[in-house]
């Protein structure tokens, strides 16, 4: 046998090559939505017909990870520039000067303050106070997925009575649509065209030139959007016109930089109750538009089933704003029912100020009817005006906050240091806890950091500045704000007067008229999608395990081609191809049909669970916790069946993988086990080998063969024992064998055999030479059964390889090898019959399956 085979081998190139060799295994490794492959999007019931973008297709994904690393150096900067202002404006000495003065009287804010915050029983001065005491006030909480921070608006929007907890959020920092269809179900985008500004891009113009604001906007008249947003991992490139032969073929242009969707100047989530139609709540919001002030104009631009976009045009302020309101469900344990309002600037949407620009344009030309409104009372205006203070300090503390955690914290902070921050100078000043937190509260509105616009945030594009984007702290989202929080309260009004919000169960129970005896159909197909995205997460992350699993395999069968490739050319074995890839998924039988085909449209688990509430429902023996909860586990169970049967189908793929390639590595095995009948090389070797194992020193000991028989070896390589020790190691089918010469010593060789069905091996991770031991060990050989190291050594093979390599031929070694005909010789015997004798095989005692 030549001993350099492996001496001189560069263990990167060779690690590659085996990366390759891989890769090559196997082509459809990597395509785990391979599993989904006959998955419709179609089988969504949505009784709206309203199209909805697949879950599966995740907006973060990877393709802007490089852009958002080049960015991360500024981003840190500009983190660090933001604590150091912010620390320097919230000192003491400079807090009254550098702050923004606000444009309404304090007196009225207090006497506001006074009447909604009524003082408790135990209204002592506290000795300390800390931030998160006073976000406690504020009622300022964070979603758990995102850690979105919001406020809970429920008492200055909700009708007097109304104390539900949660009834209203209005969200503090912009939530980008990617983000926001994390935390709720059955939200679409609508898409709009993106274009450089204009001198014609602003409200006051729309009344003035709205055909030449379109024109300079748009170009042409913009066509219905599509539901898939703009975003760094999904751009649009133009096709290329068709180039004539006269004419050589132009150069493609540069594909368009990648935009991310507006982002809204306010989030508000409204919880509804899940027994009112889709189309009723869709009929309360609609006609809040029609019940707007007479000095603002309203265009409705859609109205899909719970999706309805619609502009507002304020004369008296020459502000327009786009109100895009949609009906989901939250990804949350309770499942609640949200309708989500979120507020965009009118420039954001070309066709919404185009359309919107007509209708003035209408409104102008024909005179207006005289419409009596009602009024909403005479305190509503300080309930606006205080509203949006509540919404501006809590924007205010956040930057604290958010300040704190540069540091490491606010429980990191000590109580002076906190106390300045909020503007507390002296606690012994305040009378009590109320008229501290009304200071504090003042404090906050007059003292902050001027945030960017959202509209400049989608410019720069800069994930540090989206999370530092308060729109509440903007001057230019501020009027926006203002306004939006009357049509807000117009939306909840109306919503309240048609028994729409979750707070009227407590008048009006569960199921009972005029609402439906059982959940709306809409908010069933959006909980049918949480259950099918929880299943299908769950289904991938499966399959992934599986593929893990197999990956391993197929990296092992690598290494067995790789090293054995140079035995095949020693022993004359002619090459062995490489194994068979596996058919596609598509090609296994799935055995499984959908519920809803059996029973449509949801299914029989569903359509029991469905019965069963409308049946208690007359008598009031369920509430609409106990009916979400049991139509969602019967959608969850029926899930559940087709996981399993995709699992399944899955598994049987990953079988027939692994089965091609423990068949082509046995083969090799086999191949160069039985050369030596047809090899003078390989039975040269295979006597050789014979000597040197009954040559052993380590005979009786633990882990040496129980017999010893000659054997051709599957690899030979070089090893170490040190600076004064070499030798070579050979690996058979069952064996394995270590012999070693001292240095300079001449004659002093040393052999060691173990049997691999008793033995493991184990990598010296770190192995770093010093200068008493310039060759340290890299694998062990150790006892399977006590775990004691056996021998030490280190191959010139890479030791990861080489355990790899070991681990499959130790799977190959407890296996019989009969010989060719020595199961029909066994198997045969003679049998008297009538005086003949005859050769039967006798009947196995086993049934036969």
């Amino acid at each position: 046998m030549n001993p350099e085979v492996f001496n001189d081998e560069d263990e990167a190139a060779a690690c590659e090559d085996v990366r390759r060799m891989a890769e090559a295994l196997s082509p459809q490794m990597s395509a785990l939505e391979d599993i989904l492959k006959d998955y419709s999007a179609e089988s969504d019931v949505d009784m709206d017909h309203q199209p909805q973008s697949g879950f599966l297709d995740d907006d973060d994904s990877i393709d802007g990870e490089m852009e958002r690393l080049l960015t991360s150096e500024q981003s840190l900067r500009d983190e660090l520039q933001f604590a150091e202002d912010l620390n320097a404006m919230m000192t003491p000495s400079r807090a009254e000067g550098n702050g923004t003065t606000n444009q309404f009287s304090l007196e009225t804010l207090d006497s506001v303050q006074k009447r909604l915050y009524e003082d408790p029983p135990d209204n002592e001065v506290p000795s300390s106070y800390t931030l998160d005491d006073h976000a406690g006030y504020l009622k300022i909480r964070t979603e758990k997925v995102g850690g979105w921070y919001y406020c809970d608006m429920t008492k200055y929007l909700a009708p007097a009575g109304a104390d539900d907890n949660e009834l209203v959020k209005d969200y503090c920092l912009p939530v980008p649509f990617r983000k926001l269809k994390r935390l709720y179900s059955g939200l679409s985008y609508q898409e709009v065209a993106h274009s450089k500004r204009s001198s014609l891009s602003t409200p006051a113009k729309l009344l003035q030139t709205p055909t030449k604001v379109y024109q300079a906007v748009a170009g042409t008249r913009t066509p219905r959007a599509s539901l898939t947003p703009i975003t760094p991992s999904r751009t649009r490139t133009p096709g290329n016109a068709p180039a004539t032969p006269s004419t050589p073929m132009p150069p493609p242009p540069p594909p368009p930089m990648p935009q991310e969707e507006p982002l809204p100047v306010r989030t508000v989530a409204i919880r509804l109750r899940c027994d009112v139609l889709c189309g009723a709540v869709m009929d309360a919001v609609h006609h809040a538009f029609d019940v707007l002030p007479e000095d603002t104009t309203s265009q409705i631009i859609k109205r899909q089933g719970g999706h309805l976009r619609g502009a507002v045009y304020h004369a008296s302020k020459s502000l327009a704003y786009v109100a895009d309101i949609q009906l989901c469900t939250q990804k949350s344990d309770a499942l609640e029912r949200r309708l989500i309002v979120r507020y965009y600037h009118v420039q954001d949407d070309p066709e919404a100020m185009n359309e919107l620009g007509q209708a003035l344009q209408r409104k102008k030309k024909i005179e207006p009817e005289e419409v009596t409104l009602e009024t909403i009372g005479d305190g509503g205006a300080e309930q606006d005006l205080f509203g949006n203070q509540h919404m501006k300090q809590s924007c205010s503390l956040i930057q604290r906050l958010m300040a704190a955690q540069q540091g490491g914290g606010a429980s990191k902070m000590d109580q002076k240091q906190q106390s300045s921050w909020l503007g507390l100078q002296n606690f012994s000043s305040y009378e009590s806890k109320s008229e501290m937190q009304r200071s504090i509260g003042r404090h906050l509105l007059s003292n902050f950091k001027a945030c960017p616009s959202v509209r400049e945030e989608n410019k720069k594009a800069n994930p540090t500045i989206r999370r530092l984007t308060l729109p509440s702290l903007s001057h230019r989202d501020w009027p926006l704000l203002e306004i939006s929080w009357e049509f807000t309260r117009i939306i909840l009004d109306e919503l309240d007067n048609r028994d729409c919000t979750f707070n009227t169960l407590s008048t009006l129970p569960f199921g009972q008229f005029p609402c439906l005896p059982t959940l709306d159909v809409h908010y069933c197909s959006q909980l049918r999608r949480i259950s099918r995205e929880a299943m299908i997460t769950q289904l991938l992350k499966s399959a992934k395990e599986l593929e893990d699993y197999a990956k391993t395999a197929q990296y092992n069968c690598a290494v067995c081609i790789t090293l054995l490739a140079p035995m095949l050319d020693l022993y004359g074995i002619p090459p062995m191809g490489l194994p068979q890839v596996s058919k596609p998924l598509d090609h296994y039988p799935l055995e499984f049909t959908p519920p809803q085909v059996s029973c449509p449209p949801w299914g029989s688990l569903v359509m029991e669970a469905l019965n069963k509430v409308a049946a208690r429902t007359p008598t009031g023996e369920i509430t609409d916790d106990e009916a979400v909860k049991m139509v969602y586990q019967a959608l969850v169970k029926q899930d559940d069946e087709e996981q399993a049967a995709r699992l399944g189908r899955k598994n049987a793929q990953i079988m027939d993988r692994l089965a091609k390639l423990q068949s082509h590595q046995r083969l090799l095995v086999t191949k160069i086990r039985d050369s030596h009948a047809f090899s003078a090389k390989a039975k040269a070797e295979a006597d050789s080998y014979l000597k040197r194992a009954q040559a052993a020193s380590n005979e009786g000991t633990q882990a040496f063969p129980s017999h010893l028989e000659s054997s051709v070896p599957l690899l030979s390589f070089r090893i170490s024992l040190g600076a004064s020790s070499s030798g070579y190691c050979y690996v058979t089918p069952s064996q394995i064998l270590f012999t070693t010469k001292s240095i300079p010593i001449v004659g002093g060789k040393t052999t060691t055999v173990f049997d691999l069905e008793k033995v493991d091996f184990q990598v010296i991770e770190g192995a770093t030479s010093t200068l008493l031991n310039p060759f340290p060990y890299t694998m062990n050989v150790v006892s399977k059964r006590s775990g004691q190291v056996f021998y030490g050594f280190r191959p010139a093979v890479g030791p990861v390889r080489l355990q790899k390599f070991l681990s499959v031929i130790q799977s190959f070694a407890g296996e019989e090898t009969p010989d060719e005909f020595s199961r029909v010789v066994g198997n045969v015997q003679a049998v008297e019959e009538d005086g003949d004798i005859n050769l039967s095989e006798p009947q196995s005692d086993e049934l036969s399956i």
